[in-house]
This record gives structure tokens, C-alpha cells and sequence, in this order.
């Protein structure tokens, strides 16, 4: 990155007695309510799910109606599907990077993808797992990596770090960014401005929450301002709550 970028992450670890993190944690507690202020019925371009040309097949269908065993887990059919149609048809240049992984429905999705693509890839999926509670930490980090190994995602590399921690160092091209993370508008800003300078022509960046007025208010108006703004981005794929954009050359 060549401008150092304020991460609400390191911000949030700081000592309570710290007046930025007392700004932060106030204007992410305020802020759903003032982005729903300017919350649109349909913000999005025309068709643009109609633009992304790639199609199930019937094999990878079934595959995923298996992954609704899943439970528990916030990603719908439709993304899941979304997910894996775009790890499957990005570049076959650079890695797939995923923030926030949870129960891994996602990543699984994902992995599927890139085993499916021209030129199969790693999936490097960051979540640090915020817990206040160790045992129950190392209980959900341990169901994603049995939920990684019971749907044959061997090709995830897990990394328990927040967003910043793990992008200073990484540092490679990317194919596909998906960012499911904390979906306030200054952490999101921080992950699409962080990641998206990686992403190579053609590549996707991706963010769920995108239409979640409760808590993806935030995330949203993030998407709109940092990446659909950006000239280099166009939107090329939006279902319920997801949306994607792709640099163009």
C-alpha cells in the first residue's frame, strides 16, 4: 500500500483509554442509522447479474445443494453459487483471498471454484475469530477446519488474522477478493482499499452485506464510495446481499 491506511482493527485493540478508539466505537455504534438515511429501494445497475456469462453445471449444482448441510452459517444458496461461478471464471492469474470465513460455507465454495478454474489456486481465507471466550475460539476455528476437510477444500490455507494483520504480509496478485468481515463502513473501507490495488485486470473484488440496512449499512455505502467509484470497477454480478465488481484492463 503506498499510503498507510487507519485500521479500525488495530484502533480496536488499543487501551480504552484511548480517544480514537472512543470515536471509533461511537461512530460504529451511530452509524447504521445514518447511512439507512440515504438507503435506496434498488441503488444498482440494471442488470448487472445478467452480465456475469458463467452457468452452474449440473454437477456442481448438486454439489451444492450438499453444502446447505451447513448450518448456522449467513450465505445464502444463491451466493454460495454466486461465490463459486466467480472463483471459477476469474483470471488464471494471482490467488483468491477471503476475509471472514465463519463456519466456512463460503470458503468451501470458493475452494470448489478454483479446483473448477483454468488454472487451479489457493484460497487464503483470514479470519481472527474475535472471541472473548479462548475455549470457544478454538472450537469455532476447529469447525471451520473440519467443515474445510469434510468437503474436500484441501486447497485453503486458514489464517487466524484480522484483515491488516494478514495484509501486511501478503503482498502477491490476486484473482478474487471476498470480503465478509466487520460490516461497518470504516473497517470495510479499510479491507477494499487494503486488498483491491492486488487485484489483477479482470479480477473481482466481491463483499457480502451489501443490502443488510440493520448491519451492513456501513459496508454498502463503502462498496459505493471505494469501489463501484473507482473507474477501474465495474459491477458485474449482484444476488440478495452480495455484490461484485471487476477490474476492467
Amino acid at each position: 500500500m503506498s499510503t498507510p491506511l487507519l485500521d479500525p482493527w488495530e484502533v480496536g485493540r488499543r487501551s480504552r483509554l484511548s480517544p480514537l478508539r472512543a470515536a471509533l466505537a461511537l461512530r460504529r455504534r451511530c452509524e447504521p442509522a445514518w447511512y439507512r438515511r440515504g438507503w435506496q429501494s434498488d441503488p444498482w445497475h440494471a442488470g448487472a447479474a445478467a452480465r456475469w456469462p458463467a452457468r452452474l453445471l449440473p454437477e456442481e449444482e448438486t454439489a451444492l445443494l450438499r453444502l446447505e448441510e451447513i448450518t448456522g452459517s449467513a450465505i445464502t444458496p444463491a451466493q454460495a453459487a454466486a461465490l463459486l461461478l466467480l472463483a471459477r471464471s476469474a483470471p488464471a492469474q494471482g490467488e483468491i483471498v477471503e476475509l471472514g470465513s465463519d463456519r466456512g460455507k463460503s470458503t468451501v465454495a470458493l475452494a470448489w471454484g478454483a479446483q473448477r478454474s483454468a488454472q487451479p489456486c489457493t484460497i487464503h481465507a483470514a479470519d481472527p475469530f474475535v472471541d472473548t471466550n479462548p475455549e470457544h475460539r478454538r472450537q469455532r476455528m476447529a469447525l471451520l477446519q473440519r467443515h474445510l476437510e469434510d468437503y474436500g477444500a484441501a486447497n485453503v490455507s486458514f489464517h487466524p488474522l484480522a484483515s491488516g494483520e494478514f495484509r501486511a504480509e501478503y503482498d502477491r496478485p490476486l484473482r478474487l477478493v471476498f470480503v465478509d468481515a466487520a460490516h461497518d463502513y470504516l473497517n470495510s473501507r479499510f479491507d477494499f482499499l487494503a486488498w483491491k490495488e492486488l487485484i489483477v485486470p479482470g479480477g473481482v473484488l466481491a463483499a457480502h452485506d451489501v443490502d443488510n440496512p440493520q448491519w451492513g449499512a456501513g459496508t454498502r455505502q463503502a462498496f459505493f464510495d471505494h469501489v463501484l467509484a473507482d473507474p477501474r470497477f465495474e459491477l458485474v454480478l449482484h444476488v440478495d446481499n452480495l455484490a461484485a465488481a471487476r477490474r476492467v484492463a
